[in-house]
């Protein structure tokens, strides 16, 4: 779920170029980004790729940045006003730990799993010789 909001929040972004004034955009990014953190938190850190795509192709805006800066505040504030209204704070702040503390776990490879992340690799570093040529 949290990948359709970042897919939503780059269409934004892409969707800026070339063009002035907009800055509904920026928002809706930030919102989208902000969104997407509710289901999975670690898509927060997400935002790094909307100031990389800001600083690529805008020129630097304080305004832009701010209005980013309020599309990620903007669905934790209303999550948090729900929340409060319905007097279920303890539970929001459980719930956002843990989903912060998510249980890793440790993938353990074969040597079929070896041998085919060594081809893809070895195909993919030919294509790119291949193309830079």
């Amino acid at each position: 779920m949290s990948n359709f909001f970042i897919l939503l929040a780059l269409t934004q972004i892409f969707d800026t170029y070339k063009v002035e004034k907009i800055f509904s955009n920026f928002f809706n990014a930030g919102f989208f980004i902000s969104l997407g953190s509710l289901f999975y938190f670690n898509t927060i850190y997400f935002i790094v790729i909307i100031w990389i795509g800001l600083l690529i192709i805008r020129d630097f805006s304080l305004r832009e940045w701010s209005i980013i800066f309020l599309g990620v505040l903007a669905p934790y504030i209303i999550t948090f006003s729900l929340y409060f209204v319905f007097d279920d704070i303890e539970n929001l702040i459980l719930n956002i730990g843990k989903n912060v503390l998510i249980e890793k776990t440790m993938i353990k490879y074969n040597m079929f799993d070896i041998i085919f992340f060594s081809y893809t690799v070895f195909i993919t570093t030919i294509s790119i010789f291949y193309l830079l040529s």
